[in-house]
C-alpha cells in the first residue's frame, strides 16, 4: 500500500519566512538571493526560497566559520 504523507512544514518559504527563520531582515535575504546564496522559485508574481537551500547554506556557513575560528588576529 502506497501511503502519501504530506509534509508537516512547507518546502518553500516566502522571503519574509526565510528572514524570520534566519533572524535577519527581508532585505538581507534579498541580498543573499542576489549574491546567489539561494535559488529563487517564482510562482506567479511571488518569490520563494527552498527551505532545504536555506538549511544547506546555514550548514555550509557553520562549517566554513568553524574552520576559520582559530585564525582570527
Amino acid at each position: 500500500m502506497d501511503e502519501k504523507k504530506s509534509p508537516e512544514e512547507p518546502l518553500l518559504w516566502t522571503l519574509s519566512e526565510a528572514a524570520r527563520q534566519l533572524a535577519v531582515c527581508q532585505r538581507t535575504v534579498s541580498r543573499l538571493i542576489d549574491q546567489g546564496a539561494f535559488p529563487v522559485v517564482s510562482i506567479g508574481c511571488r518569490k520563494y526560497v527552498s527551505k532545504q537551500a536555506v538549511l544547506d547554506w546555514v550548514e555550509a556557513q557553520t562549517r566554513y566559520n568553524s574552520r576559520c575560528g582559530g585564525s582570527a588576529v
